[in-house]
């Protein structure tokens, strides 16, 4: 469902769906329209949890894996 939602988003920016994950990169604030995705998911009766939004972070955890700028690694516990 998600992918069908941001589908023509998905591909030409850089952001990922799986299920009901979501990751977008941004080098700065006005690359992207968050709002717009945001619109699209509640447009659609779905929400997001604020509790598992991260903003603004150098480092984030997606799919049991760890995204910086300078590399992609496992979690431990996975390794």
């Amino acid at each position: 469902m998600i992918n069908n939602l941001l589908r023509n988003i998905i591909e030409v920016r850089d952001i990922a769906a799986f299920i009901n994950n979501v990751i977008v990169e941004m080098e700065t604030k006005e690359e992207h329209d968050v709002k717009e995705i945001l619109r699209r998911i509640a447009e659609n009766n779905s929400f997001v949890k604020p509790e598992k939004c991260v903003w603004k972070v150098r480092e984030v955890g997606f799919l049991r894996i760890i995204i910086r700028p300078d590399k992609i690694r496992i979690e431990k516990e996975k390794v």
